[in-house]
């Protein structure tokens, strides 16, 4: 027998959980009609895979006159057009790379490895580009919706991390399930217990099996063990401050959490203990390191995953989210070589969004 769920289930239950617990917590008042509300659950950008909106964030833009300005169309064109090279270009080419190694039992190390990296980039630019194509869409009919993921490969450890992808998620179980747990009131251990708790729920969200839960422990521990780092050892040593605040210091940690990263969603894709089992054993092993198909692998995927990267850096350096200039023309050629690029070197299929999964 199979079950069938409603389109979307997962994300329209997270806005009705927000909207009633904050009206609970009288931290937000009730929709003024039917109609209001339910433009608030319904609202098809963010519908079928988020951002989660909050109500308080949503409901005043909807009963409130909008006006849709030039920025928001300067805006909302690159979102889309960049939210659809990253899911076409990137992520739709990287896929293939990732599922067929993840359709073996096992792999060697290198095999591993490249289908890791494929993977990482995959879901990051078919979610991060769903979303901003979600954000554009919204910008052109006078929404705004916050910013979901803050480049959160760029990341220097767990909590950055976290601070960075699917942020509407994070802060979801933020303020909902964490702090209504205890959050970090009662103690060291009582905080590890709700940190782990947390993001153990968090996982299970993602679908009701073992490579979830481990997924959601990974990354919980990984908090757990920050938070210690920076209570007990990193606080109590001046020189590590000093560290973490050099250009190297920043640029080792954020090495370290990438590779950090790649592990975790090893764990998020395998498709059974018994993979994750034998994919762990080959990466931790001695064989299977040969450099030369290693370095190919990751070559072939550099074409699509750098210029992403690029970009990002650009906006990072203009400390931008976005990349809109003051000039129309400037706009213009920026929009034509994003469509272009995405026309030419774009994977053509019924690729679906990743997040349409869960």
């Amino acid at each position: 027998m199979t079950l069938v769920l409603p389109l979307a289930i997962s994300f329209y239950t997270f806005h009705c959980l927000s909207y009633t617990l904050d009206i609970y917590r009288r931290e937000l008042k009730s929709a003024r009609s039917l109609s209001d509300f339910s433009l608030y659950l319904l609202l098809f950008p963010h519908q079928i895979a988020g951002p989660i909106v909050r109500a308080s964030k949503l409901i005043p833009q909807i009963t409130e006159p909008r006006k849709v300005t030039a920025e928001d169309w300067q805006s909302g064109l690159f979102l889309i057009f960049w939210g659809l090279f990253k899911k076409m270009v990137v992520a739709d080419n990287l896929a293939p790379k990732a599922d067929r190694v993840f359709a073996l039992a096992e792999a060697s190390a290198g095999e591993v490895m490249v289908a890791v990296v494929a993977f990482c980039f995959q879901i990051y630019a078919d979610f991060s580009g769903y979303t901003d194509i979600a954000r554009g869409t919204a910008r052109l009919l006078g929404f705004h919706f916050d910013l979901n993921f803050k480049f959160p490969y760029w990341a220097t450890d767990p909590q950055d991390f976290w601070r960075r992808w699917h942020i509407s998620l994070s802060q979801w179980l933020r303020d909902y399930l964490y702090v209504s747990l205890g959050g970090n009131r009662g103690g060291r251990w009582a905080t590890y217990r709700n940190l782990m708790l947390t993001m153990i729920i968090g996982g299970l969200w993602h679908g009701a099996a073992w490579n979830f839960v481990l997924w959601g422990a990974y990354h919980g521990l990984l908090l757990c063990l920050h938070r210690f780092y920076q209570k007990h050892i990193q606080s109590a040593y001046p020189v590590l401050e000093n560290w973490h605040r050099s250009l190297l210091g920043h640029g080792v940690a954020m090495a370290i959490m990438f590779v950090f990263t790649l592990y975790g969603w090893l764990l998020f894709r395998a498709t059974s203990l018994d993979q994750v089992v034998a994919f762990t054993s080959s990466f931790l092993g001695i064989d299977g390191w040969a450099a030369m198909p290693i370095f190919r692998g990751l070559a072939s995927q550099s074409i699509y995953i750098l210029p992403m990267l690029g970009m990002e850096f650009w906006m990072l350096r203009r400390q931008q989210s976005e990349l809109v200039f003051q000039s129309s023309w400037a706009n213009g050629l920026l929009y034509f070589l994003l469509v272009a690029a995405t026309t030419i070197l774009g994977a053509y299929g019924s690729d679906q969004f990743i997040y349409f999964n869960f």
